[in-house]
């Protein structure tokens, strides 16, 4: 499905899945999580950032934040694990020549993780820790965002956005080293049961 909305000429457009809650909400409302992303905008990108500025997009799906964020820094550095969703990354993402696709998944050490893709909602899709013969479980290679800094240069980060359903704060043990010298604006997606795991 390609998304043409008729309220806006300039408005992106996405190629999404068919039956899932995100794409759904980009259909609708232009993008998922406007209000959030407007937020953003107003508050942080429009005041704090420029075009040398780099942002990270982590746990992007299938670009919805990792376009918007080009629009206000020069570099987009986006890491999906989800090999489908990673795949509409970079349809929705080839125009775009700022922001580079990475089909990685990010954590507190290298390491081969299980994954469990949600059909319904593939934003929802998650790392999980036990071993099962579901279906929807597969294999994914993670590194450490230390290294992967380090490793391809990148340099000005100054906005981290981290949505990755509960692996989060492992994402940001793997980069102490980059937090102890740099001071970003960070996202960090928490459900309410997070804040009962002494986060």
């Amino acid at each position: 499905i390609i998304n043409k909305s008729p309220y806006k000429k300039s408005q992106d457009q996405f190629v999404v899945f068919s039956n899932d809650l995100i794409s759904s909400e980009i259909i609708l409302n232009q993008y998922y999580e406007k209000n959030i992303l407007f937020f953003l905008r107003n508050e942080i990108f429009e005041k704090y950032l420029n075009k040398n500025s780099t942002c990270l997009d982590i746990g992007a799906n299938i670009g919805n934040h990792s376009i918007f964020f080009s629009k206000y820094c020069g570099k987009v550095f986006s890491f999906e694990p989800n090999i489908k969703s990673f795949q509409l990354l970079e349809i929705n993402t080839n125009k775009e020549k700022n922001i580079f696709t990475y089909n990685l998944g990010l954590s507190d050490k290298e390491q081969t993780l299980n994954f469990l893709e949600n059909k319904k909602n593939y934003g929802a899709s998650k790392i999980i820790n036990q071993n099962s013969n579901n279906n929807n479980i597969i294999q994914i290679n993670t590194k450490v965002l230390d290294n992967v800094i380090t490793q391809n240069n990148i340099q000005n980060i100054k906005y981290i956005k981290i949505d990755t359903e509960d692996h989060d704060i492992k994402i940001l043990k793997g980069s102490k080293n980059f937090l102890k010298k740099n001071s970003p604006f960070i996202s960090v997606d928490l459900k309410n049961y997070d804040y009962n795991e002494n986060y």
